[in-house]
């Protein structure tokens, strides 16, 4: 696998954990799924489909 193939799973992966983490503190705040969703899609809407956001969301 080439270096820049890994460092592009790499950052993929954090973005990936940078959601969850987001999705959880969000829920301690009692914020509806509606607005946590709305968030993501500014943070990570060049990254990741609304639809894959919606799954991060039904997962965690």
């Amino acid at each position: 696998m080439k270096l820049d193939d890994m460092r592009y799973i790499g950052e993929k992966e954090e973005k990936i954990n940078s959601i969850k983490k987001m999705i959880y503190r969000y829920r301690q705040f009692n914020i509806t799924d509606d607005k946590i969703l709305n968030f993501l899609i500014q943070d990570y809407g060049n990254d990741f489909s609304q639809e894959e956001l919606k799954q991060f969301l039904k997962k965690n």
